[in-house]
């Protein structure tokens, strides 16, 4: 059963104590390219009335996606987690569910992070028909052969 890239986001927050432009270059090292210009932002407060801007840029074509996820491929810790299952990071809609390191994606490496300030990655994972079990399988043998073409044409 094949499987496809469906969209892909990568998501962060900016702290009124951040610099937003480092946050972008963030999004951008993480992506593999400039995100500048497909970039979503909205500005918001916290709950004590801190200033907080959401960054968010989306990957709605296949081969964006594609690209991207080439890009995270090369990360050591990303492969990683994929080989040792990816099942605990796919929820019941095919969707995968990542965090990196904000300062390591600074500094362009893609580290993976548990808990705190983070980069948060999703990506949907299309089957057909719908089955977890063959998103799992594709998963499995992108981690195994580091090629985003593993999950299909």
């Amino acid at each position: 059963m094949a499987a496809k890239l469906g969209h892909m986001e990568l998501e962060a927050f900016v702290q009124a104590t951040e610099d937003e432009a480092k946050v972008v270059l963030a999004l951008s090292n993480l992506a593999g390219h400039d995100v500048k210009g497909s970039l979503e932002t909205v500005r918001t407060e916290g709950i004590h009335k801190n200033p907080l801007v959401l960054l968010k840029v989306r990957f709605t074509k296949e081969r964006e996606a594609r690209e991207v996820l080439s890009s995270l491929l090369l990360s050591d810790s990303f492969r990683k987690v994929l080989q040792e299952g990816p099942g605990q990071r796919l929820d019941e809609d095919n969707v995968l569910h990542f965090r990196f390191d904000k300062q390591a994606a600074y500094n362009g490496t893609a580290v993976m992070h548990v808990s705190g300030e983070a980069v948060k990655l999703t990506i949907k994972v299309l089957t057909f028909p719908f089955s977890r079990e063959a998103a799992l399988e594709c998963l499995k043998g992108l981690a195994l052969t580091g090629d985003s073409e593993a999950l299909g044409p």
